[in-house]
């Protein structure tokens, strides 16, 4: 099987904005380095067909390595207003590039922003709601079809890795599912602290050394798989003076509405290497979660959703059963009954590979299950594996895919803000970094929320496409295509031809390498 790649042309420069906050007006025991911002910026000047603004408040003049001159802006220390400035300008100049790319390297935490819980990041002089970074190119059409980039090397909060707790509040935020082609890279969970030393930190330099070794052959989702697996498994707190972090473990987290894939390089000459999947895929099983009754008197034409339930169940069953997937249908079943089957089905001893399709209604956060609504967040945190377990050791990834009438996943984050009643504080404010722990071929402490992809797929109405709803006929279709045995392929191949019913299916992850979708 030869994987089928559809790739976002580079017919122009790419525009790279980087925003490294190093001195707080308000904090100044906050102090960061500027060596973060410089180190990407030497990364990314290297790949060339590229325009750099390094955000200062100064310009200077540089000589590349031909020996020409240019000019770079840089900006370091902006105001909260200044920042999003920028972002608008560019925002209304995207006929002159082909692509952006945004790092921002600051604090950053969850917290109230003009009296609405967000995730925000720290400016020089104030914070701001870190969503605004994207909102302003939503419906720009110079920027449609283009891919918008988006790395932070900030805290999400104060919680330690292992246990971070995460749900999704998303009311009020800008929505995801009309706005394609939109990666999002954190260098840590939501509610958790990003590890940084006294010159850099682990994800911007894993990021970059990846950047600078695989930009001509892999796309950003290997890559970012790459800066995954070797922050999680390769490094831990080694800062005794503060014992909450001490041997806690990072897991950088992706979330994305890509519609293609994205290469660095035009002249880029793809490689994929087996040998970098997780094991191939042996009694993989799905947990199919139906309710075909609503509790909800808001939700409409229930009758049809009923029947798009029913249909979009019979065509996954099929289609996964060729592949050699084995099945189990659980009818509006309670959360209790999900923690039963979960217990039953999902045992990694003997599965590679455990997938659970939530198949019903939803509320902005919430999915209806028997006679109560329960958090997003409770079905997938079910399936994370004692602290001690040796599944985590062994790469078993877990697989949730979402499909619901008013599941409302928004833009502001798939990978959920954490709860009000979670970690709220704004992270570690010295941390030092992580130091490596690899030892042979053998690691230890690997976060615990490891492993996962999650998919969401929200439906206005009861369209279908030859009796089944969009998503499940285009992603059914790719399967049956067997263009690719990768999951985020597939995924990436049904965004876009989502889009012609006007949808995308958004993903988060947290994988540490390729996941087949079958044994090859």
């Amino acid at each position: 099987m030869s994987d089928y790649i559809d790739v976002y042309l580079l017919e122009k420069k790419l525009k790279v904005i980087i925003f490294n906050h190093t001195y707080f007006l308000n904090e100044p025991e906050k102090q960061r380095t500027l060596k973060i911002g410089e180190k990407v910026y030497e990364c990314l000047r290297k790949l060339g067909n590229i325009e750099i603004e390094h955000v200062k408040s100064r310009e200077e003049e540089i000589l590349d390595e031909n020996g020409a001159m240019h000019r770079r802006v840089i900006h370091d220390d902006l105001m909260a207003a200044n920042v999003l400035n920028l972002m608008k300008t560019v925002s209304e100049n995207g006929d002159s590039y082909s692509g952006l790319i945004v790092f921002v390297s600051s604090h950053g935490g969850m917290g109230m922003i003009g009296g609405e819980f967000c995730e925000f990041i720290q400016a020089h002089d104030k914070s701001y709601r870190k969503s605004l970074l994207w909102e302003c190119f939503l419906d720009k059409p110079g920027w449609k079809g283009k891919p918008l980039m988006f790395f932070f090397q900030a805290c999400r909060g104060g919680d330690a890795t292992p246990g971070v707790r995460m749900s999704i509040d998303a009311s009020g935020i800008s929505d995801v599912r009309i706005f394609p082609d939109l990666f999002i890279m954190n260098a840590t969970l939501p509610g958790a602290v990003a590890f940084k030393s006294d010159q850099n930190s682990i994800f911007a330099d894993t990021l970059c050394s990846e950047i600078s070794k695989n930009a001509h052959h892999l796309d950003l989702n290997s890559i970012a798989l790459n800066v995954c697996k070797e922050v999680a498994q390769t490094f831990e707190s080694c800062d005794m003076l503060e014992p909450k972090y001490y041997c806690s473990q990072q897991m950088p987290c992706i979330e994305s509405t890509f519609t293609k894939y994205f290469f660095f390089s035009t002249k880029y000459q793809p490689h994929p290497k087996k040998e970098h999947y997780y094991e191939s895929v042996q009694q993989p099983f799905i947990l199919f979660l139906n309710y075909d009754n609503t509790f909800d008197d808001t939700v409409e034409d229930q009758t049809g959703e009923i029947e798009r339930i029913r249909q979009d169940t019979r065509f996954l069953v099929d289609t996964f059963e060729k592949i050699g997937y084995g099945s189990h249908v659980e009818l509006n079943a309670t959360f209790e009954r999900y923690k039963e089957l979960t217990a039953q089905y999902c045992n990694l001893k003997d599965k590679n590979t455990f997938m659970v399709i939530f198949n019903g209604f939803g509320k902005q956060d919430y999915v209806q299950m028997a006679n109560e609504q329960i958090k997003l967040h409770k079905l997938w945190t079910e399936l994370l594996p004692d602290i001690n377990s040796s599944e985590l050791a062994n790469e078993k990834p877990k697989v949730l895919l979402f499909l619901g009438k008013s599941v409302d996943v928004q833009i502001n984050g798939l990978s959920g803000i954490v709860n009000r009643s979670c970690s709220q504080d704004e992270g570690a404010k010295n941390v030092k970094s992580c130091v490596r722990h690899f030892d042979g071929n053998k690691y230890t402490n690997i976060p615990i929320t490891a492993d996962m992809l999650l998919i969401f797929n929200y439906m206005e109405d009861n369209q279908q496409l030859d009796g089944a709803s969009p998503f499940v006929h285009h992603f059914c279709k790719v399967l049956d295509s067997q263009k690719t045995n990768d999951f985020l392929k597939a995924i990436v191949m049904t965004s876009k031809n989502l889009l012609e019913q006007n949808q995308t299916a958004p993903f988060f992850f947290t994988l540490r390498k390729p996941l087949p979708i079958k044994a090859n």
